[in-house]
């Protein structure tokens, strides 16, 4: 990453520098608090958090899905942002059948999606 000098050499004419810029996009890394298949009682409350350590990835935005859908909005979110991770998480009160599913932590950034 840096700035760097282009140089276009023409026959006969000589040569032109260009000045650019090179950035590198690096996706960047996310892990889960907890392992999976995850089983919980009816009944207790349960945390899930995701965290992604931006590095030199520039996240734009983190999302939740249950079964590839948007999570249910009785399920409770919390989001932390600081300079070298942010951390996403979802809180259920009293964990119901009809919580149980597939969860999914997407982080978006500069270059698409992890």
């Amino acid at each position: 990453e840096g700035q760097y000098v282009m140089t276009t050499l023409v026959d006969g004419m000589g040569q032109e520098e260009t000045y650019v810029y090179l950035e590198v996009i690096v996706p960047p890394t996310v892990t889960l608090g907890r392992q999976i298949p995850l089983k919980v009682p009816v009944n207790t409350n349960v945390t899930l958090n995701c965290t992604v350590y931006k590095e030199r990835a520039i996240v734009t935005k983190v999302i939740w899905l249950k079964d590839g859908h948007s999570v249910p909005s009785h399920i409770q979110r919390k989001n932390y942002n600081d300079t070298s991770n942010y951390r996403a998480s979802l809180v259920m009160w009293r964990v119901a059948r009809q919580d149980m599913g597939n969860y999914t932590c997407i982080a978006h950034h500069k270059g698409g999606q992890v």
